[in-house]
């Protein structure tokens, strides 16, 4: 509310009389030309002069526009007697003179039942449709904020006891925000009508330990590992954009083969996973390497398959410089003929690498793989690699 200070009202506007200026009778009947004794005005030098200040006090009046102040009232003649005519707001008050000039004063309407005696602001229309524009923007805002948060997502969901899980909607608007500052250092992934597959293939499992060290890693397997960093490559994917199925989720002998010996699964079944998946895109194989003989030997190393599948040698290229950046060392690739070539590499139709994660053997890869801070930065620069990979197929 504007804080204003008083101001003089402007020149032509009504004034304010008070009670003692008003030396002019308020009577609607004309002045009378009879002296209280009953004898006669008519002639008296002051009876003269006062009718003379009457008739200029009348003609001033007259014009301001009143020229019914000082009529009297007409009566109507009715068998019961004498009744006054109805108001009509044409009547109005007798003026007030003062000091020997005549003021005015504004006409005094008397309103009917319900009727409003203010005329009707403009400004009350624009406070309405403020008001309305106001609670307009707010409904709109609500509704954007509701069909954001519950948008479909462009990846499916699914997750079965095979392993199979693929990408699925963030559960809110604000956890999906806290997941795209925690994968901020990825490449935007490239909108495309196709949805990619990727399998993740966590090496041994099950009653298969792989590579085991006490020495260096305790009680922990490299089957252990290798489903650790799986999984967490999986959530990554799926922030990304991306579907994932794996070989294995789990490190469960699946109840209707229990108790009917040692359960494994060897790389004969892996690939017929991934045959049975024919919308798969990706292969990758996570595994831990081990050389006792030697424990300084360690790193990270891509193998392929040197007669692999189209764009196979691009992919791990993508793979190599996405990983040793994120790891901040070298890692080479390793491509091996027939011969020497691992069976998931060189028995699939789609690009295909697997990745030796560091040494459990040596000491200070062995304190990485069990870091999850380590396994972290390992898996981002894999999903850097397959995102890179990914675009470039666009």
């Amino acid at each position: 509310m504007l804080d204003c200070p008083p101001t003089n009202p402007p020149e032509g506007g009504h004034a304010n009389i008070s009670p003692g200026e008003m030396n002019i009778s308020s009577s609607t009947h004309a002045p009378s030309s009879i002296a209280p004794n009953g004898s006669s005005r008519l002639g008296h030098p002051k009876a003269k002069a006062f009718d003379g200040q009457a008739a200029a006090a009348k003609a001033s009046l007259r014009g301001a526009g009143m020229q019914n102040a000082g009529k009297p009232h007409k009566h109507t003649s009715t068998k019961t007697g004498m009744q006054k005519q109805p108001y009509s707001p044409s009547h109005v008050a007798a003026p007030a003179a003062t000091a020997g000039k005549a003021k005015a004063t504004a006409p005094h309407r008397r309103y009917a039942a319900g009727e409003n005696p203010k005329p009707a602001s403009p400004y009350s229309a624009y406070k309405l449709i403020g008001a309305l524009a106001v609670a307009a923007a707010l409904l709109l805002a609500i509704t954007f904020a509701l069909f954001a948060g519950s948008a479909a997502y462009s990846a499916p969901a699914a997750s079965n006891e095979n392993g199979e899980i693929s990408a699925e909607p963030p559960s809110n608007s604000a956890h999906a925000a806290v997941e795209k500052d925690k994968n901020a250092g990825l490449p935007a992934l490239k909108a495309s009508g196709k949805n990619f597959v990727v399998c993740i293939d966590p090496g041994h499992g099950y009653d298969d330990p792989g590579a085991v060290c006490p020495d260096t890693i305790g009680d922990a397997s490299e089957k252990d590992i290798t489903l650790a960093a799986g999984l967490k490559l999986r959530d990554i994917l799926i922030e990304a954009g991306i579907s994932v199925i794996l070989t294995r989720h789990d490190d469960i002998v699946p109840e209707s083969l229990g108790g009917a010996g040692q359960y494994t699964l060897d790389p004969f079944e892996r690939v017929d996973f991934v045959l049975a998946h024919p919308e798969t895109d990706l292969f990758i194989s996570l595994h831990c390497d081990a050389y006792a003989e030697d424990p300084s030997v360690g790193g990270t190393r891509i193998y392929i398959y040197e007669k692999a599948a189209a764009g196979t040698d691009y992919y791990a290229q993508t793979l190599s410089v996405s990983i040793g950046e994120a790891l901040g060392a070298n890692v080479p690739i390793i491509s091996k003929d027939i011969y020497e070539a691992y069976y998931v590499t060189k028995k699939l139709p789609i690009p295909s690498a697997l990745i030796e994660m560091g040494f459990i053997t040596n000491p200070a890869d062995a304190e990485n793989l069990l870091s999850d801070a380590w396994r972290e930065k390992f898996a981002m620069g894999v999903a850097a690699g397959i995102i890179e990979f990914i675009n470039s197929t666009q």
